[in-house]
């Protein structure tokens, strides 16, 4: 692999990373697991932890109900 390549690979992992912060930010997570989605298999399973878990921001107060 070229350094292009690598430096395209580097580039797609940081911006992954921040779009993933801000995902965890916004449902009251830890914007540092977004860390973890660098790694592949935790790529992949993420979205599915996200989807199927209890978010913090849920149990505000005033919030309608589905």
């Amino acid at each position: 692999m070229t350094r292009v390549g690598v430096l395209i690979w580097i580039v797609l992992a940081i911006a992954l990373a921040f779009a993933w912060s801000r995902i965890f930010k916004r449902i009251g997570w830890s914007p540092w697991l977004a860390v973890t989605t660098v790694v592949p298999l935790v790529a992949l399973v993420m979205p599915f932890l996200v989807a199927f878990s209890k978010w913090p921001s849920e149990d505000r107060p005033g919030r309608a109900q589905p």
